[in-house]
């Protein structure tokens, strides 16, 4: 957090993860998300049971990539967390 706060305001805050999470519990993954809300950090994170949808998190876009066939390209859809509800 140090590093990104000294950062100029216009400097991307963006973190790659993969296979974010896979040994952390639900409190625990809650804990993380919040920190990085708070901190307005974006995340990019590869792995399995990412929905992330905590009370504590007031807003959050997921994108979810999708095969839809052997032959067919791949799509992402987007997931929209408003703190309560989760909507396509």
């Amino acid at each position: 957090d140090s590093h990104l706060t000294a950062l100029p305001g216009t400097t991307p805050r963006l973190l790659l993860l993969d296979d974010a999470f896979i040994a952390i519990d639900e409190n625990g993954r809650r804990i993380l998300m919040s920190i990085l809300v708070d901190r307005d950090i974006d995340v990019v994170m590869t792995g399995f049971d990412l929905w992330l949808h905590y009370p504590e998190i007031s807003s959050l876009d997921e994108f979810d990539i999708v095969a839809t066939g052997d032959e067919s390209p791949t799509t992402s859809v987007r997931h929209h967390w408003d703190g309560h509800l989760r909507a396509v």
